[in-house]
């Protein structure tokens, strides 16, 4: 009878692993499609949003920006700012872990932001503001500033080129990781990401695959199909699809206040104060006269978006379109430097060569191949774009000017356009901040420095089941630990 008794125990021991195997949770994957994303991601250099989202998984922060825009603590537990407002004190919390289970020290941190003012390509941030940091105990560092502490800072240190990284020596190795996620591996076309079991979330998200090329034609289907929880119509949606959203039980889209300016930046090195004008006033009638009827796109006339912080009433725009430009034909050509499958290429070209010149297109892969072409500046017309719709304007300007990824040519109003911003952080009346932001809008628009063309809305496509209620809706926020 021994055998029987042996037979009995285990199954018992079958049926109790049974039972645990099928009462443990299911290993969550999620199937992404985001914005084109480069192979050799840098959070030190960071040029497009595809590039900002996947490193915003990789990297912990000191501080994070809650749902409402509030500052709260992450890894840092306090901080504190000197009566002067030139030095900050922080203590981080204790026994916080690297994805591979190593603490993250003081010396990480610290090594984390030199690293970044050593080599001064960061597009968020300028670096060389901080002065100097020092270590005061093992939970405890300072960072002395060169300009006086304001909001700019924090809400930098919420982003990823302030996030802490393993080794110094190799830093865009993100297979180890302090954020919420760890790179499990890559492929050409696909981001494999891991949780990080020593993040502390309770996220249910175990597993992200994040399609690095940013399928557009195919996306909608494999979204409707299963293959894909969640999208981003980078391009926008057509009439064909958004039907179909509609009358889904299953898909639903989301349209956070979030969205991108694109404009024509005018060389004024290249292109005559008087010349950029009417070309500038050609341009809009050239816009206001195509149907923007497709993918989401709106008309813009101005840098941001309407009804929003810092916008210009009717008025005010009216009498930066106003009067008569003579146009200096010179029987040359225009080199025009945009991303080929922009909506209104042709538009634009037409628009040029009716004023009795010719033109010269020549097409950008990518925000980083756009980031180094354009500091030759030797291209007449570029088009751009940038977010400024998102928790502070001023800052997504101060963006727009950064050396390492200039967007506009600004000749000769370049300190004046700095010299705005920098009044514009010190202002703490917020009516008056945006005043500034109109001024600033009112020199690039003003001198033909810019022509406005379209706004496009971001949208959320995704499966009903995921809920966006964490994510913030006014300011650029996707964090698939937050779901």
């Amino acid at each position: 009878m021994m055998w029987l008794k042996n037979l009995l125990l285990l199954s018992k021991v079958t049926l109790l692993l049974l039972s645990l195997i099928i009462s443990a949770p299911m290993a969550k994957t999620l199937n992404i499609s985001l914005f084109p994303i480069h192979n050799d991601v840098d959070h030190t250099h960071i040029v497009s949003a595809g590039e900002y989202i996947v490193l915003d998984h990789f990297l912990r922060k000191l501080i994070k920006v809650d749902k409402h825009g509030g500052i709260q603590s992450d890894l840092a537990e306090s901080w504190d700012i000197d009566h002067a407002k030139r030095k900050i004190k922080f203590k981080i919390k204790k026994d916080q872990k690297f994805s591979n289970g190593e603490t993250i020290s003081i010396e990480h941190i610290m090594s984390s932001y030199l690293l970044q003012k050593e080599k001064g390509t960061a597009t968020h941030y300028n670096f060389s503001l901080i002065k100097k940091i020092n270590k005061l105990s093992s939970t405890e560092f300072e960072m002395l500033m060169d300009a006086e502490i304001n909001i700019d800072l924090f809400t930098s240190l919420s982003q990823p080129e302030f996030g802490v990284i393993y080794n110094s020596k190799k830093p865009n190795d993100y297979s180890i990781s302090s954020g919420p996620f760890y790179l499990e591996s890559l492929t050409s076309d696909i981001f494999h990401l891991s949780k990080n079991l020593n993040y502390g979330s309770n996220g249910p998200i175990q597993k992200i695959k994040i399609n690095r090329k940013g399928v557009e034609k195919e996306s909608f289907k494999k979204l409707a199909d299963g293959e894909l929880d969640f999208y981003v119509p980078y391009t926008g949606i057509s009439t064909e699809d958004s039907l179909k959203i509609q009358k889904s039980k299953n898909i639903v889209k989301t349209s956070p206040n979030i969205g991108f300016t694109y404009w024509l930046s005018l060389n004024p090195k290249l292109i005559k104060d008087d010349s950029r004008k009417a070309l500038r006033n050609k341009l809009e009638v050239c816009m206001n006269n195509f149907k923007l009827d497709f993918g989401g796109w709106e008309r813009a006339r101005q840098l941001v978006f309407p009804n929003s912080f810092g916008a210009m009433n009717e008025k005010e725009m009216d009498k930066i379109y106003s009067g008569k430009h003579k146009y200096e034909k010179k029987g040359t050509t225009y080199k025009f430097l945009t991303f080929k499958g922009f909506s209104f290429n042709k538009e634009i070209e037409k628009c040029i060569t009716d004023l009795g010149d010719k033109v010269e297109t020549v097409l950008y892969a990518d925000q980083k191949e756009l980031s180094n072409l354009i500091k030759k500046n030797d291209y007449h017309i570029v088009l751009n774009n940038n977010d400024f719709a998102s928790l502070n304007v001023l800052k997504n300007f101060k963006w727009a000017f950064n050396e390492s990824r200039p967007l506009f040519f600004l000749g000769e109003y370049k300190e004046k356009c700095l010299e705005l911003i920098e009044q514009g952080y010190k202002e703490s009346d917020k009516q008056k901040r945006e005043r500034i932001v109109i001024e600033l809008q009112n020199i690039v628009l003003g001198n033909s420095l810019a022509v406005p063309l379209a706004y496009k809305r971001v949208s959320y496509i995704h499966k009903k089941e995921i809920s966006l209620d964490k994510w913030p809706m006014n300011f650029p926020f996707i964090n698939f630990d937050q779901i």
